[in-house]
């Protein structure tokens, strides 16, 4: 959410609808060289001093849900006593990104889909809340972990609100391009960032405090260009993501440096 004015730029109901499946996403601001901001008012919200923001992840293709029905409360964590059931997010939606379990996009127990695409990609929404309202769960290196609780089974509605959607644009482009990669990653040609040679299928295990940027490098070029073994996992990690884990204050966003 700003903090000060920023220029939003209307883009029609069309792109939104075939996006987000609903037309409500008709204002866009570029937060910077990566972030694009998708907006269902016309004003930004500006925070204010009694607010903090809530960014909850999820896959592209359950956003669409979300907006063109509603969001289920508790669907896939009904809650615990020590992990309340609720919204969940954090305070920065690159933490929200690393969060969003890939196993529940679009391509994941396809049988028509072989391979991850762009349906499958993290996005986060955004959401100010009264600080009252949200309650800290963990402190990260860089970040919150907040939960807004809400009885399980509750229908929420997103649209009734100001909500933002945060794309993450170069990140988005390499997801989109993933299932042209995965003939290679099969055949251990080219690996992608997270998982190991010849199991590009590691990415569905992603989500709950690490995720792929979605760069993929060919299985020659991995001395060259810098990437790294893990060597419990045997996963390999770009030289970005590699940074990011190993030199800032551990595990930062891999939205970082994408």
């Amino acid at each position: 959410m700003a903090s000060q004015a920023a220029t939003l730029t209307h883009i029609g109901s069309d792109f939104s609808q075939m996006s987000f499946g609903c037309p409500d996403f008709q204002w866009v601001v570029a937060q910077d060289t990566h972030w694009l901001v998708y907006c269902n008012q016309h004003q930004r919200h500006h925070r204010r001093p009694d607010e903090s923001i809530l960014y909850h992840g999820t896959t592209l293709s359950q956003c669409y849900d979300i907006c063109s029905s509603h969001f289920d409360v508790g669907r896939y964590n009904p809650g615990t006593p020590s992990s309340p059931c609720g919204i969940w997010g954090t305070s920065e939606p690159g933490h929200s990104f690393h969060r969003v379990p890939l196993e529940r996009g679009w391509s994941h127990n396809r049988p028509e889909e072989i391979s991850m695409g762009g349906w499958d990609c993290p996005v986060a929404f955004g959401w100010a809340f009264k600080t009252d309202q949200i309650t800290s769960h963990k402190q990260l290196a860089t970040g919150t972990v907040y939960v807004h609780k809400l009885p399980c089974g509750t229908r929420w509605n997103v649209l009734e609100r100001y909500t933002e959607i945060w794309v993450h644009a170069s990140m988005g482009d390499r997801f989109k391009v993933l299932r042209d990669h995965w003939h290679s990653l099969v055949l251990k040609q080219s690996v992608a960032c997270r998982s190991r040679i010849g199991h590009p299928d590691d990415l569905y295990k992603l989500g709950r405090g690490s995720m792929t940027c979605a760069r993929v490098c060919p299985v020659s070029q991995l001395t060259n260009n810098n990437w790294h073994r893990a060597n419990g996992t045997g996963q390999y990690r770009c030289n970005f993501c590699e940074i990011s884990y190993t030199h800032r204050g551990g595990c930062r966003p891999c939205t970082d440096h994408a």
